[in-house]
């Protein structure tokens, strides 16, 4: 599919995340410094600060290493949707790669478990087959469907792409 032209694209890479990361690392600080400047009056405030820098130092580390193993480990998460394809590719969970043609798609749904509360986007082909679409990333979902609608007119979207119905079961148990 290099060569297709594509009508929704989307890429997030491990590098991204890690400036995310980075960010937070140096946000942490700051806020040590509201919570200093909001207790300072406090007559406990230095028994506090103790347990609080600990604690943040903690945090500062494990948020250290998420960025080096981020920085070591490239990835990227990858949406592509054109005329003969829709794929996605997921470097952790591979649950969530697959490669088909939109025109096999007969429906996608946005669901809401009863029993466990968690949220799915399931994909329905006209075979019976169906595929979880990823919710973990900050793509369009309205672009995403809006591309499967002009390659496949007949597919079924959810009114709200980002809404979910409830069901009572999940749909790994349908």
């Amino acid at each position: 599919m290099p060569h297709e032209n594509l009508t929704y694209h989307y890429v997030h890479t491990s590098r991204q995340t890690m400036r995310q990361v980075i960010l937070s690392m140096l946000i942490l600080p700051a806020w040590l410094l509201v919570f200093y400047y909001l207790g300072r009056n406090q007559s406990n405030i230095d028994s506090f600060l103790r347990v609080a820098i600990i604690t943040f130092t903690i945090i500062e580390l494990i948020l250290m290493g998420c960025a080096l193993w981020l920085l070591r480990n490239p990835s990227r998460f990858e949406i592509r949707v054109s005329k003969t394809s829709f794929s996605m590719h997921d470097p952790i969970f591979t649950s969530w790669n697959f490669d088909v043609n939109p025109r096999d798609i007969l429906s996608i749904e946005n669901i809401l478990s009863n029993d466990t509360k968690w949220t799915t986007i399931k994909m329905t082909l006209r075979n019976g087959e169906w595929h979880e679409i990823c919710p973990n990333y900050r793509y369009s979902r309205k672009q995403l469907y809006a591309a499967l609608k002009k390659h496949n007119p007949d597919i079924q979207l959810p009114k709200n792409p980002y809404r979910f119905s409830k069901k009572r079961k999940h749909p790994h148990t349908q």
